[in-house]
């Protein structure tokens, strides 16, 4: 049969959203649900609509694991959707099953494999006309879910029109995989495109039932887990930080900002981790924007450390453009006495100007006030927020060191056994550099009227302790 006389929407009924995912040609769609959604059933018809569309085209749908994911819900849910086809149709649209292969071949030729994701080296080899990932944040627990996208999505090269790779997921927080397609949508990239369905969406679900569930669930459920808002784990550093374009970041132009107050925060890695970010305070509000970072890439490592000579001759070049210039204001990481040493001697030499700090004190040091300070500028309680961050700046983790936005979405606490967060933060994360750099510039920066609107607080043992003491 090489063609279907059948109009597959009209035929499988779908509601508002999931007729959305079925009508879109954008290459890379994400489905993401609330409880009860039908998450399952959208993919499942995704799925057929894809194979039944063109013969002779191959198809792969994967779950975690191949037996009881793949095969024991995925296929179920396809399966009971082709013999509803077939009870409307007359027609029986499964020619043959392969057991051994876990394939399914259409009456019109096209073929379906059931795959699990969590072994991605049987996922090798074939090249497919389209993929259907179900649950692919759950990669999570053993391996990269980026890795496991970029693997499917490499294999979309066989015989086939409008190649495209749906994930249909719940809602489990800003995972790289929503992290992915949210930054793609702020840069208006055409080839993704993201649907949100809340429990309520669905019209075939039981309103009385989810107002129950509803019920007994805690607010942060609710919002992740009814409405679909994608909130951080837990463990956030910075779960107030919001990456979206008229939230924390902005879209500046450099010559708004370039005769504003500039402050540097720099954080010398030990072997990697150096960067030096470009911050703009508001003259009036006093709102600080992250405007630009500098940070060394693998060409800038030998030996698998820094070459710091290439790292100085980069600050020198970074800072001697006209469009930027020295800093009024430089803070860096103490605990590398040479480089401070080298930065004064620039700072005295190119721009006297320049007043360089380091953090001295205990209370400056301790991670956790610089940590609340942040916070407080980031969701402060009776104004706009006083840090903010150019739309301009590298939102993917690219590299060694990661620059500040990524590294604010995912500096995590630590955690004890049970999965608790702890009041520290791992030396291995390579999150910490970027952000070592901001909190130190602004904790470094606390007592400078002209830089803060009013001062920030230290955290103290039995209550606050006021920052111009």
């Amino acid at each position: 049969m090489s063609s279907l006389a059948v109009d597959l929407n009209k035929a499988f009924g779908p509601y508002t959203e999931q007729a959305r995912v079925l009508a879109t040609r954008r290459r890379l769609v994400l489905w993401i649900g609330g409880i009860s959604s039908g998450k399952t059933q959208t993919g499942a018809m995704w799925a057929v609509v894809k194979a039944l569309a063109q013969p002779g085209i191959d198809g792969i749908v994967c779950g975690r694991t191949e037996k009881k994911d793949a095969l024991g819900l995925l296929w179920k849910r396809i399966k009971g959707l082709l013999t509803d086809l077939a009870d409307q149709t007359g027609i029986n649209w499964i020619k043959k099953w392969d057991g051994q292969a876990n394939i399914l071949t259409l009456l019109n030729g096209s073929t379906i494999a059931f795959r699990g994701f969590r072994n991605p080296d049987a996922l090798l080899g074939p090249e497919y006309a389209w993929a259907w990932i179900d649950e692919l944040s759950a990669a999570g627990e053993t391996l990269d879910p980026l890795y496991v996208f970029d693997l499917i999505h490499g294999r979309l090269r066989g015989h086939g029109d409008n190649k495209q790779l749906l994930v249909t997921m719940t809602a489990r927080g800003l995972d790289p995989i929503a992290r992915k397609f949210q930054d793609a949508a702020i840069r208006r990239d055409p080839l993704y495109y993201t649907v949100k369905a809340t429990s309520y969406a669905n019209p075939y679900v039981n309103r009385i039932d989810l107002d129950a569930m509803r019920s007994s669930m805690s607010a942060r459920r609710v919002k992740q887990e009814i409405y679909c808002i994608l909130l951080k784990p837990h463990t956030a550093v910075w779960p107030e930080f919001d990456s979206r374009l008229g939230q924390h970041c902005i879209d500046v132009k450099r010559a708004v900002f370039r005769t504003w107050q500039h402050v540097a925060g720099i954080d010398w890695g030990a072997t990697r981790g150096n960067v030096c970010l470009e911050i703009r305070i508001h003259p009036h509000t006093k709102q600080w924007v992250v405007v630009d970072e500098l940070i060394p890439r693998v060409a800038d490592y030998a030996d698998g450390k820094m070459n710091r000579q290439r790292f100085r001759a980069a600050i020198k070049k970074w800072w001697s453009h006209p469009d930027r210039g020295y800093p009024a204001y430089a803070v860096a990481d103490r605990a590398i006495v040479s480089e401070n040493t080298w930065l004064r001697s620039l700072c005295a030499k190119h721009s006297p100007s320049t007043s360089v700090h380091t953090l001295v004190s205990r209370d400056e040091q301790r991670r956790h006030n610089g940590v609340e300070m942040l916070r407080d500028a980031l969701d402060p309680s009776e104004s706009r927020p006083r840090l903010l961050f150019a739309l301009s700046l590298e939102r993917a983790a690219i590299g060694e060191t990661p620059g500040i936005v990524p590294s604010m979405i995912n500096l995590a606490w630590a955690t004890d056994r049970l999965g608790r967060p702890l009041d520290w933060v791992p030396d291995t994360q390579v999150w910490r550099d970027a952000t070592d750099a901001l909190r130190m510039a602004y904790v470094g920066c606390r007592l400078v009227r002209s830089l803060h609107h009013t001062l920030p607080r230290f955290i103290g043992i039995g209550g606050l302790e006021s920052g111009d003491d």
